[in-house]
């Protein structure tokens, strides 16, 4: 793939993830207006300092010692997975996802950015997993749910496309 194309399609899937952050936390700013809990505010800013932590430090050479991608990956996508499952048992658990995806999703978007092997596997988990399963929460109408399936079907198709790219070796 020509370096060009590489560059436009990061940034369709790194922007959509970002401004679709927007979004999610625009929804859940409105929920939190609604029902709060201390705890679910809690373990959520938790979750985000554990997994911006480990994105800051993926690549130092500074403590803590540089760990593998898949370190940062699995984070978001299990704490994703547990607040899916949360979310139908309780609605704490649904007050966290809709807290955490906001800033899964922004982080995400910077990793595409900044071509990060941790941030694809996110990304593709993100639109094909937990962006379509988030519809299926949200109060949305029809159109913006047939866009959103759109917007999710290119950035999967692009994460396809963009795969080698975020996993062969980098100069350093």
């Amino acid at each position: 793939m020509r370096e060009n194309t590489e560059r436009i399609l990061r940034w369709f899937v790194g922007l959509s993830l970002i401004l679709g952050s927007f979004a999610l936390l625009a929804g859940a700013i409105l929920q939190a207006s609604t029902a709060s809990d201390l705890v679910a505010d809690l373990e959520v800013a938790v979750g985000v300092l554990v997994f911006a932590f480990l994105v800051m430090y993926e690549r130092s050479e500074a403590w803590p010692p540089r760990w593998p991608w898949y370190v940062p990956a699995a984070l978001p996508v299990i704490l994703l997975m547990v607040g899916v499952v949360w979310a139908q048992a309780a609605n704490t658990g649904h007050l966290f996802l809709s807290g955490f995806a906001p800033f899964v999703a922004f982080l995400t978007g910077l990793g595409i950015l900044a071509r990060r092997p941790w941030s694809w596997p996110v990304a593709f988990a993100s639109v094909t997993g937990f962006g379509p399963t988030i519809l299926l929460f949200a109060p949305l109408s029809p159109e913006a749910v047939y866009g959103a399936l759109a917007l999710f079907v290119l950035d999967a198709i692009f994460l396809l496309a963009l795969v080698q790219k975020f996993f062969e070796p980098s100069p350093r």
